[in-house]
């Protein structure tokens, strides 16, 4: 009889960097030209092969499907890809599979198609339910398909299903982001994630903000939206389990936890990128590149490094506190040789007298109150 081998797990995040339109917030690599989706996808099971050692090693527990716009590529190619991925890997102990999925991307053939080959998790990206809102951030769709698109999912049998909203946006009011989180309640989602805007330099909102054409988000708006969303939400039964990300009980994306806890996943696709074995890589960012590389049978990595353990101890620290549960600050005396109370004991009380954190015998988390500061308070803390 032979004995079953207990290996680590893994979680695997697919790039799939095409889009019907460019949003004017996002910084992400992705691509209007979708003439080169079948090229993409075939280097794609190209670069999946190259990993066969990695994913003979693991056991798969979560996929995630990001972009760009997964859901704008017929789903016969995110149905190859999990083909190619199972030459590897039985994926028989799989926990959570996901896609994202924009409105006015999606119809009942493809939900089928996910369906049939393991997809349990949609996430949806509805961003507000303002329609002039909608328009202004470059969205593709309006309130009225985005409801179409969550209809259609629940009639497919989708029993997870995850919806993103933006708040701090430009001439975004408190009153306008508080229908929105109300209209996201009244559809029960299972999850909800929440982000506040953030202006990247090289995107068009940037632009249009320097030329004030925009405005600038306002950081005390922006403040009082995030606590309306804890409250409105908390009292409706979703947990903050981690900044910006509320699920109802059981529901908390799997995928993620992997990045917070630090675990190892496997990055692939342009401008992905992985963690193995403590050692980080991210992939190229250019087409041309990604080609090219996977030609010359090379792995399409752009930079790798070795993690250092002052490296380990800051994203441990940073990453532990994005989570409700925070962190064992115990664990992280052994592991790095250190008295995290002594070396920040100034800082943990005045934190704990505004009533920033609170502690216990082995853990130090960041409460409802202070998650509108969270940054403020992990710089103090690392």
């Amino acid at each position: 009889m032979m004995m079953k081998i207990n290996k680590e797990k893994l979680g695997i995040y697919i790039h799939i960097p095409f889009c019907k339109s460019k949003c004017i917030y996002c910084d992400f690599v992705s691509v209007t030209n979708q003439t080169l989706i079948e090229k993409y996808f075939n280097y794609l099971l190209k670069e999946i092969e190259m990993y066969k050692e990695v994913l003979n090693k693991f056991k798969v527990v979560t996929i995630y499907f990001g972009g760009g716009t997964p859901s704008l590529v017929d789903g016969l190619y995110i149905e190859k890809v999990i083909n190619k991925i199972k030459e590897y890997n039985d994926l028989n102990e799989i926990l959570e599979f996901t896609i994202e999925v924009n409105p006015g991307t999606i119809n009942r053939e493809k939900l089928e198609i996910y369906k049939n080959i393991g997809i349990n998790r949609i996430s949806i990206g509805l961003q507000s339910t303002n329609n002039n809102t909608l328009k202004m951030l470059g969205r593709i769709h309006d309130y009225e398909e985005f409801l179409e698109s969550y209809n259609l999912i629940r009639e497919v049998g989708f029993d997870n299903v995850s919806v993103d909203l933006m708040f701090g946006l430009p001439s975004q009011t408190i009153e306008m982001f508080e229908s929105s989180i109300d209209k996201v309640i009244k559809l029960n989602p299972e999850h909800i994630s929440a982000y506040s805007l953030k202006v990247e330099e090289s995107t068009k909102l940037y632009k249009l903000i320097k030329k004030g054409i925009l405005e600038e988000p306002n950081e005390e708006i922006d403040r009082n939206m995030y606590e309306l969303l804890i409250d409105k939400l908390s009292r409706n039964k979703y947990n903050l389990y981690e900044i910006s990300n509320f699920s109802k009980k059981g529901f908390e994306s799997k995928h993620n936890i992997i990045y917070w806890e630090r675990e190892n996943y496997l990055g692939l696709g342009l401008a992905a990128h992985g963690f193995i074995d403590n050692r980080r890589y991210g992939n190229v960012i250019s087409f041309n590149d990604y080609f090219n590389i996977i030609d010359n049978k090379t792995k399409p990595v752009e930079e790798i490094s070795n993690i250092c353990e002052e490296e380990n101890l800051f994203e441990e620290i940073m990453l532990g506190l994005r989570l409700s549960s925070g962190i064992n600050y115990k664990e992280i005396n052994k592991k790095y040789n250190i008295d995290f109370i002594k070396e920040h004991n100034q800082e943990i009380i005045e934190l704990l007298e505004e009533e920033m954190i609170q502690m216990n015998n082995d853990s130090i988390w960041i409460t409802k109150r202070g998650m509108s500061i969270s940054n403020t308070i992990i710089t103090k803390l690392i």
